[in-house]
């Protein structure tokens, strides 16, 4: 039997011991009861004694904490008259009442080693031991005696429990099962007190309180009741000692006068520390087991995030048993917003897991959870507090502007600059003055006062469109206006009888005088960041003074106080300062002071005159005005008033500025801008960030100009995230567009609007001019090519009849002229070397000519002169001479239609307006007939530039017959000579890469005109003909489309590959769906490859365009067929 028991007892150590390689008593707490702040309460403090901190916070007393076996929870008895036994998370969190009867007295808790147990006391005399399921439920009195029984402790094996009881008339130290409670046996038998025992790690040992030497000392005993023997030898009394986890050292309690502290020594009573110096008494310590979670009692922090971002922090859970592997089968969370990583796995026996915990914060505040670290050792499950804070992320100034008022350019209008002064841009120009800018609270919009004897107040995008007048009463003057801060009202300052601060919807809808204080002069009122109070300026004291108000109005209240003059007054963006202008030392400066009044600074303590300020969104910097002796100029300084930088110098005054808030489109200030091919697409991006302080959801955005679209419309953004909407511009037309976008949100405003502008083009063909050909009318009534080089000339019409006016066609494969072969000049089309003439209209009887080809060349443009009443008057025809529509109805000769790049629209000249001729431009169907030169000269033969960014044509400058070639932007604007020469210059018409201009002229001194090429900007003329003929008319050629083929010999050299590159030059615009070309080879000397379907002959190369297909085949042995398409 001996023997037998020997064997398991052994076991039971080898399971149970700590005093392994790794166990380490800087991982453990101990937890404590200490009155240091008025009432008992449970702190904990680190093994050494440091870092002691409070964990709980009653109104009543808390006493008797101890550990769970995993070390990450706390049993402690709680209350003053009637006590509970409660546990909590060793971060003092998760409390919960596990007796709760409200009228029994229960303490001196501890929790068995495999955490499914409880043991306590019960009651006062008798008191008992009960021991319950952990959670409180299923209640044993185990001792059941008319005695008191007290202070439980369970053996490490969790069979036995130690205790003490006075049923021998003094206290001793007793032991009993823990499953029944039978066997109970008083180990100590020392006839004196012996109170508050505890198992030694190992269970061999027993430590104890005893008074038999006379005072109370610890004891240690084996834990069948032999060797006992006093480890304190001090004279002062000690109290509750509890073993360190791994039995080399005891912490118990001393008094050494009239105050308790916690003191440590070694198990054998050497090396004795103080580890607590506390104003109250610290007492009934009890040192942590090895933890499971090495910062379980501590908790983990992620720290301070910034939202929209997250923060990690880790936490380590360590096996702690000697020899078994501890299981995790799973980690959560409580809260959502803390992950972790990972929640499984196995550690041997004094290895270790890092677990990472991430938080991802959804709003501004402190975030909590607990961490359940769900396992096979003690307790089952081990927890830990998990804690991170998220604000929002500092703002960015780079991202804002300041809007202001300023002379510069001889009246007072609104401009706007980047935050550092850069950039300075004018958004208003009107004859009246515009003054008092401020920006709305999404950073889109402006609101100001315009006008001279009398203000309104109006309202503006940021970009200087979007003009409403708010008030619109024109009879008194209404100034300094700012929008609250959600948005939703303005406030003002209007000039009637007397000075009042009104405040009006965000339309001007239902205006309300909110101060109306007879004889008061009340103005410059700004919204408190908060929306619920205005500062203002009243001078109902006798002078102006800084008042606060609520913003009904009501409770108005004085904060100068003071015989001083002080105005313009501005919240800060915490609203917890107020920036103001006084004069109190002499001169008038910018101060700050408290929003009481109290705290007032000097920042600009100087002999100079300083005036209104106004604060940075972020509340770091401050803009304002100083009077530079002859101006006002705008200065910016730190909110201390540090770092003053000058940020305008122009001549004029530059005043009244505003600081725009962090916007919600970063681009509202500027606007987007974007390019497109017409009849494509281009796309620039937007910005939307969250300025605000929680999630801002986005609705939607739409556009004013179904030439803009956004995507994506919808989205959420957590503070300071931003969202890139990508603005697609698909124009159909060359030419310029804009629209407004509006961004609808919750924020501030309920929108925010920017300005998208767009700019079609049409980017020319590109090639070697040296490859082209004109075409023209020589005097003799020929039409005539020739090459780029003047070489060449052929004579296309060389018939008796008279031939005018050529035009190419699209591709170069046709000409278009007119022609009196029938008797009456008609319309023809021939092939480019003069072949196949075909008469468009040879049913007229009336004069056409002037013809001129769309970009597609589907259409023709044309000149129909009725003979007999003269009428003149532009027609289009489909390009076989087919459906004639009329598109000009005056008859007012009007001639010489071209067609703009995109086929969009027709520029033609017209003697319409006084008899003179003018240029004109209509739609392609005739509509929107507009005027584009207003001279007091005839303007003619315009022609549209490839990429439609300019017209040329010709000008009698001076009226007396001295013709230029001018330029001009396609509204008319920007007329420019580029000839500007005394001889006669005209007839212009654009190389296919618009880089040229070819024209005819007398530039040489000869009599008649030739014809010569210039760059653009009149420079680098080169004649090409000299004819004398009077060469006219000319139409520059496109860039020929040709295919150029070369054959590489590869005469006896078997399996050489035979490359055949074949070159087809700018094809774009000519609606070019193929190429098949056919070559022939000598079948003796190259093979083509060959899959056996005849269909792999060629190898494809770079292809034109990229998409295009390829179809080969060997047609018959020596002729070789490949097929390009798309």
């Amino acid at each position: 039997m001996l023997r037998r028991y020997s064997f398991i007892f052994v076991c039971m150590l080898s399971i149970l011991s700590v005093n392994s390689a790794w166990a380490n008593l800087a991982e453990t707490k101990i937890t404590f009861q200490s009155s240091r702040d008025g009432v008992a309460e449970v702190y904990v403090m680190d093994y050494d004694g440091s870092n002691q901190r409070r964990v709980s916070n009653f109104p009543e007393i808390t006493i008797h904490p101890t550990w769970s076996p995993d070390g990450s929870r706390l049993a402690f008895a709680q209350g003053d008259s009637f006590r509970d036994i409660f546990t909590m998370h060793a971060d003092g969190s998760n409390i919960v009442n596990l007796t709760n009867d409200g009228a029994g007295s229960q303490g001196n808790p501890h929790i068995s080693p495999d955490g499914a147990k409880i043991a306590y006391t019960t009651g006062g005399t008798p008191s008992d031991i009960i021991v319950a399921n952990v959670d409180g439920t299923s209640p044993v009195n185990l001792t059941n005696s008319a005695f008191r029984n007290s202070y439980p402790r369970w053996s490490p094996d969790g069979s036995q429990i130690v205790f003490t009881s006075n049923r021998d008339g003094v206290w001793q130290v007793y032991v009993m099962d823990s499953a029944t409670g039978a066997s109970q046996t008083n180990l100590s038998n020392s006839g004196v007190d012996d109170n508050e025992p505890e198992f030694s790690p190992d269970g061999t040992k027993i430590v104890f309180a005893s008074s038999r030497d006379g005072d109370w000392d610890i004891f240690v005993m084996d834990s069948t009741g032999a060797n006992q023997t006093t480890i304190t030898n001090n004279a002062f009394t000690n109290f509750s000692p509890s073993w360190s986890p791994d039995g080399t050292r005891i912490v118990y309690y001393g008094k050494p006068a009239t105050v308790a502290y916690i003191y440590s020594s070694d198990a054998n009573g050497a090396n004795e520390v103080q580890l607590t110096t506390g104003g109250g008494d610290d007492t009934n310590p009890n040192w942590m087991p090895f933890p499971l979670i090495l910062e379980g009692a501590d908790g983990v922090d992620a720290g301070t995030v910034d939202l929209g971002m997250w923060g990690t922090t880790t936490f380590t859970v360590k096996n702690q048993d000697s020899a078994a592997p501890l299981n995790v089968s799973g980690i959560t969370s409580d809260n959502a917003l803390f992950t972790v990583s990972p929640t499984t796995f196995t550690l041997a026996a004094g290895l270790t897991q890092v677990v990472t915990v991430t938080y991802t914060p959804l709003a501004t505040g402190a975030d909590a959870a607990t961490i359940t670290v769900t396992h096979d050792g003690p307790m089952g499950s081990s927890v830990i507090a998990a804690s991170g804070s998220a604000v929002i992320p500092p703002g960015d100034l780079t991202e804002t502007s300041i809007v202001f008022q300023s002379a510069r350019d001889g009246n007072i209008e609104l401009y706007v600059m980047d935050y550092d002064g850069a950039n300075q841009r004018r958004l208003t120009n009107f004859g009246e003055m515009d003054r008092h800018p401020a920006w709305s609270p999404d950073g889109s919009r402006i609101v100001w006062a315009r006008g001279d004897d009398f203000y309104d107040i109006s309202m503006m995008n940021a970009d200087g469109t979007h003009i409403a007048n708010l008030t619109n009463d024109g009879a008194t003057r209404q100034s300094r206006p700012e929008i609250s801060p959600d948005g939703s009202k303005v406030v003002f300052h209007a000039n009637a009888a007397f000075d009042d601060v009104w405040v009006m919807d965000i339309d001007g809808a239902n205006p309300a005088n909110l101060t109306n204080v007879a004889g008061s002069h009340d103005s410059y009122a700004r919204w408190f960041p908060n929306g619920q109070k205005i500062a203002f300026t009243a001078q109902r004291d006798g002078h102006p003074q800084v008042y606060i108000m609520d913003a009904d109005g009501a409770n108005p209240l004085n904060l100068s106080n003071n015989a001083a003059t002080e105005s313009e007054p501005v919240p800060s963006p915490d609203g917890a300062k107020l920036l103001f202008l006084s004069d109190i030392d002499g001169d008038v400066d910018i101060y700050t002071m408290d929003i009481d009044g109290s705290n007032r600074v000097n920042l600009t303590a100087n002999a100079l005159t300083d005036g209104a300020g106004t604060w940075s969104p972020d509340g770091t910097m401050i803009v304002f005005e100083r009077n530079m002796g002859s101006t006002w100029d705008l200065f910016s300084m730190a909110a201390d008033g540090t770092g003053e930088v000058q940020l305008t110098t122009a001549t004029g005054n530059d005043m009244s500025a505003h600081w725009s808030p962090f916007p919600i489109l970063l681009e509202a200030a500027d606007g987007i801008a974007v390019q497109s091919e017409a009849n494509s697409s281009g796309t620039t991006a937007l910005t939307v960030k969250n300025q605000v302080a929680g999630t801002l959801n986005v609705s939607g955005i739409t556009s004013d100009n179904g030439l803009f679209t956004a995507l994506p419309t919808t989205f959420s953004l957590l503070p300071r995230q931003t969202q890139t909407v990508t603005v697609t511009y698909s124009p159909t037309v060359i030419g310029s567009d804009a629209a407004t976008l509006t961004v609808n949100h919750d924020g501030p405003m309920g929108s925010s609007v920017l300005a998208a502008s767009g700019t079609s083009v049409i980017t020319p063909r590109s090639g070697d001019l040296a490859a082209t050909k004109f075409v023209f009318y020589r005097g003799d009534g020929d039409i005539m090519t020739v090459d780029y080089d003047g070489t060449n000339e052929v004579n296309l019409t060389p018939a008796a009849a008279v031939e005018y006016d050529p035009h190419w066609s699209p591709d170069g494969t046709k000409i278009v002229y007119d022609s009196d072969v029938s008797g009456v000049p008609g319309l023809f089309v021939m092939n480019a070397d003069g072949t196949g003439v075909v008469d468009l209209t040879p049913d007229q009887a009336e004069n056409e000519s002037a013809a001129a080809w769309s970009p597609d060349g589907t259409q023709i443009a044309f000149k129909r002169k009725v003979i007999a009443s003269s009428e003149t008057d532009i027609y289009k025809m489909n390009a076989d001479g087919s459906s004639v529509v009329r598109l000009t109805t005056d008859g007012l000769n009007n001639n010489h239609p071209a067609w703009s790049p995109d086929g969009a629209s027709i520029v033609f000249q017209s003697q319409r307006d006084g008899g003179l001729s003018e240029i004109y431009v209509m739609g392609a169907d005739g509509s929107a007939q507009t005027r584009l030169t207003n001279n007091a000269v005839q303007d003619s033969l315009p022609q549209w530039s490839p990429d439609g960014s300019k017209i040329a044509f010709q000008e009698d400058v001076d009226g007396a017959g001295a013709q230029e070639i001018l330029l001009m932007n396609p509204d008319g604007t920007g007329q420019t000579n580029i000839t500007n020469n005394a001889v006669f210059d005209g007839d212009p018409a654009w190389s296919p890469d618009g880089t040229r201009i070819v024209y005819r002229s007398k530039l040489d001194g000869q009599a008649t005109s030739d014809l010569y090429h210039m760059a653009v900007d009149g420079s680098d003329p080169i004649r090409i003909t000299t004819s004398g003929q009077a060469d006219a008319h000319p139409s520059w050629g496109p860039f020929p489309s040709t295919a150029t083929v070369t054959a590489v010999d590869t005469q006896g050299q078997v399996g050489r590959v035979a490359t055949v590159p074949i070159n087809i030059t700018d094809v774009r615009g000519l609606d070019l769906t193929g190429v098949t070309i056919t070559l022939t080879y000598d079948p003796a000397i190259i093979t083509p490859t060959d899959d056996g379907a005849n269909t792999t002959a060629v190898t494809a190369g770079a292809m034109v365009p990229a998409a295009w297909g390829m179809v080969q085949n060997v047609v018959t042995p020596g002729t070789l067929s490949f097929a390009m398409a798309g």
